[in-house]
């Protein structure tokens, strides 16, 4: 009885095998790759990355770019001139991750992205910075003034103290909700470090008015009031306050994969993380370039004074001039 069963199931495992075998062969399909942590964009802000190629060189405004990474347009972002639109892999997350941040929270919205840096960096007229990939130039989420609907116009449109503006015969708004979502998605991700955010005064104060009108924390609004803002821009009398009235001009730091080679000038706000002795030896070679700023062009008082010397010296030094001629002729 028993060598009876056994035989069956013999017989059975025999004919499976070969039922199997005579099958046509299946493709194996390919693992999928994983999703690492480190690389995974949440709603909390942009990729997380191990390591990246792009390395930003240097200063802002005298430095160069490695391996740019191209920032493409999208479904919520457009790029006006693809060529002058490469930064640090840290840059392009930052601006994809945003735009589609406001997108989700405002259906529809395009995020209106000028100058970057080039792909290898450098100097890119008429900047004076957007030399190592750092800097970015973003248009204002605006609206039709007259139908109040969103829209992207083909250029940056400048806005007046009441966030208005118009461009070919066509009105436009700030749009203080958009505008907001991107400031306060931009101020509270702490992947991408953010040196500041420049515009005009009358614009961060609209964009202040409508946080507090979303309950916003103090502690947010505090941080925004430090970075969204004028900046000083140029030197002696040609320095200006307050340019940015049709864009917002982000910078963010270096980060930690570019240093030393990297180099940031202040302000360090206090509630970023950098490495050791970062802070210290950037504001000793930002000291050291004032200094030889200093000594290269006096100041106005100084050339004043020496302008009031040089007539008396002159005098000076042809009196004894004239009375050897006039002794010679004397004589």
């Amino acid at each position: 009885m028993q060598s009876s069963v056994f035989s069956v199931s013999l017989l059975a495992s025999i004919a499976l095998a070969i039922s199997v075998a005579a099958q046509p062969e299946m493709e194996a399909r390919p693992e999928p790759t994983p999703v690492t942590p480190a690389e995974h964009a949440d709603e909390e802000g942009p990729p997380r990355r191990e390591s990246t190629k792009s390395r930003s060189i240097g200063l802002t405004n005298t430095g160069r770019l490695l391996h740019g990474v191209p920032l493409r347009s999208s479904a919520h972002l457009h790029v006006r001139v693809p060529r002058n639109a490469h930064g640090t892999q840290e840059m392009v997350d930052l601006l994809e991750w945003a735009a589609a941040r406001v997108a989700d929270r405002h259906p529809g919205s395009v995020l209106n992205v000028g100058s970057i840096s080039r792909a290898r960096g450098g100097r890119m007229r008429p900047h004076r910075s957007h030399r190592a990939g750092r800097d970015a130039d973003i248009g204002f989420y605006l609206r039709n003034a007259t139908t109040g609907d969103p829209t992207v116009p083909p250029a940056f449109v400048t806005m007046n103290r009441a966030g208005k503006g118009t461009m070919q015969d066509i009105d436009y708004a700030f749009d203080d909700a958009r505008n907001w979502t991107l400031i306060e998605a931009l101020m509270t991700q702490d992947v991408v470090q953010i040196q500041y955010i420049m515009v005009v005064l009358p614009l961060q104060e609209r964009l202040l008015a409508e946080g507090e009108r979303r309950g916003a924390s103090p502690e947010l609004l505090a941080r925004v009031r430090e970075v969204v803002g004028p900046r000083r821009s140029g030197r002696g009398r040609w320095a200006r306050y307050g340019i940015h009235d049709s864009h917002f001009h982000i910078r963010i730091y270096c980060s930690d994969e570019d240093r030393p080679r990297c180099r940031d000038n202040p302000p360090f706000w206090d509630w970023i993380s950098l490495p050791p002795g970062a802070r210290a030896s950037e504001m000793r070679s930002s000291m050291r370039s004032r200094s030889r700023s200093m000594r290269a062009r006096p100041s106005r008082s100084d050339r004043a004074a020496r302008g009031a010397m040089r007539p008396a010296a002159s005098s000076m030094r042809t009196t004894p001039r004239r009375r050897s001629r006039e002794t010679s002729m004397q004589q």
